[in-house]
């Protein structure tokens, strides 16, 4: 379901985007077959359920024109991303990921693994990180269940499978349960990435900067068909880089902060500004 009008990224109109979601989310209300009928779309095609009904948060926001909450608007290289994600999942195959910051990766794959988790009986998923701190510590927005709450809760109850936050039987410390379709996402981290079982897919979150690869490549090895691993750069003696700069191309996405519509030379001319040389944006 389309939006009927082309998105801004750089003078974004937010409060028309949610009223498109108000007015859709009513429409399919008023409509149970249609609403049959787009669910069987969305297991399908779970990149339309992230673009019709995601949102993500930016604290970043507070105190200017826009809201912490947003929409989540995929830019259209984050749509080949995703898609790229499907392409591995699919095939049965590893990927890596290497990105600029602040390219919303996370986000990407948090979204992913929601959408697929609410749409697919069976699924399971994990993700992996170098500190427990980064996969789950209760209220804190920059670890990765704080944002698969956070998507979950904001999507539509009826495309939430059952779940509920805070409920005993369904969202618990490393571990979200979708009951409608026993779905499961796990979080794991350090030397035990990789130790929890078998997953249909795996994502390791700035997986060159894990202090022990080799470990959780080993356990990930048997843990799962799919593995995903997406980091910025830590230079070239790590394994990460090795699979980067020696895979064939189409198990390598490469993210660079000119993929990103908001941003542009001006920007990077600030940034160059504002940062020493080494920093990479």
């Amino acid at each position: 379901m389309p939006y009927p009008y082309q998105h801004d990224f750089k003078k974004p109109d937010y409060p028309r985007i949610f009223q498109w979601r108000v007015d859709t989310l009513n429409k399919l209300r008023r409509d149970p077959q249609l609403l049959a009928t787009v669910r069987v779309h969305y297991r399908n095609n779970p990149i339309d359920l992230i673009q019709d009904w995601g949102c993500t948060f930016d604290p970043r926001n507070v105190g200017t024109q826009y809201p912490a909450t947003l929409p989540l608007i995929l830019f259209p290289r984050q749509v080949e991303f995703l898609q790229w994600v499907l392409d591995r999942w699919k095939a049965q195959e590893f990927g890596v990921s290497d990105k600029s910051r602040d390219m919303g990766l996370s986000w990407m794959m948090v979204s992913l693994f929601s959408a697929l988790a609410v749409t697919h009986e069976g699924f399971t998923a994990g993700f992996g990180s170098r500190k427990e701190i980064l996969v789950d510590r209760a209220g804190d927005p920059d670890c990765l269940f704080f944002k698969i709450r956070m998507f979950l809760s904001l999507l539509p109850v009826e495309f939430r499978g059952g779940w509920t936050m805070g409920h005993k039987d369904c969202d618990k410390s490393m571990i979200i349960s979708i009951p409608a379709t026993g779905a499961i996402i796990r979080g794991e981290a350090g030397d035990n990435i990789g130790r929890g079982g078998r997953a249909s897919i795996y994502c390791r979150d700035e997986a060159a900067f894990i202090e022990r690869p080799q470990l959780s490549d080993a356990a990930l090895s048997q843990n799962t068909k799919c593995l995903i691993d997406i980091s910025s750069v830590n230079g070239f003696d790590n394994p990460f880089a090795e699979k980067r700069h020696s895979w064939p191309a189409h198990r390598v996405f490469t993210f660079g902060w000119r993929d990103d519509p908001r941003k542009d030379e001006a920007w990077y001319e600030k940034q160059k500004e504002n940062l020493n040389p080494l920093i990479d944006a």
